[in-house]
């Protein structure tokens, strides 16, 4: 997310500074367009993985700090690495929704299973639920297997599934390319159209 924002630094200070060394939050936010303020993740978060207590440690930290600070934020996001199980742990301590896209491929349904499997654990431990949303990403209307894919999401989260589907198209590879977001780069293109949706669907929960 901050390189497609345009924030390339490597030694730049973030998320890892606010949870290993107690940094206020707010000391490390960056506005990086108009209504619109990051925090990295920093070059020191990757030294949470050599800790064995991590995950109850700073998951608790993270939570402690949104809440604490980020009470202005209209929405906060927290963007994590697919693979890095450890980080997605740590937000799911803190978040009271969960946005997963889905590409349209038998693979990525088998790692819903998976990761609805482990919502559901967190769910028990932290005894609070976690609102799951779903996105199709990746679209194309000619392919069968998406049409599939879509079925069954609808099958099983008939109410969690958004109405927007991400079509398949070069300008938002493009875009980030060149360190712009979709609407600066091409704001006409049928990406901006779906993620301006999304984005609606996001604010007024509007489900197909």
């Amino acid at each position: 997310m901050s390189t497609s924002l345009g924030v390339t630094e490597r030694d730049i200070s973030g998320m890892g500074d606010v949870l290993l060394h107690q940094v206020p939050l707010m000391e490390r936010l960056m506005e990086v367009r108009d209504g619109l303020d990051l925090v990295t993740a920093g070059c020191q978060l990757g030294k949470m993985k050599q800790q064995n207590d991590a995950t109850t440690k700073y998951g608790t930290a993270l939570k402690s700090a949104l809440e604490g600070q980020c009470r202005k934020q209209d929405f906060v996001f927290i963007s994590c690495p697919p693979a890095s199980s450890l980080l997605v742990v740590n937000a799911l301590f803190c978040i009271r929704e969960v946005m997963v896209p889905i590409t349209g491929d038998c693979l990525s349904l088998q790692g819903l299973s998976y990761l609805v499997g482990t919502f559901h654990n967190f769910e028990t431990q932290l005894e609070h639920k976690i609102k799951q949303w779903f996105v199709l990403t990746r679209y194309h209307k000619r392919r069968r297997m998406l049409h599939e894919v879509f079925d069954k999401l609808m099958e099983y989260f008939p109410d969690r599934v958004f109405e927007t589907r991400i079509r398949e198209v070069a300008a938002m590879a493009e875009c980030l390319r060149f360190k712009k977001i979709i609407f600066e780069y091409r704001k006409n293109s049928n990406d901006a159209e779906d993620y301006q949706s999304l984005a609606l669907d996001l604010t007024l929960e509007r489900t197909v």
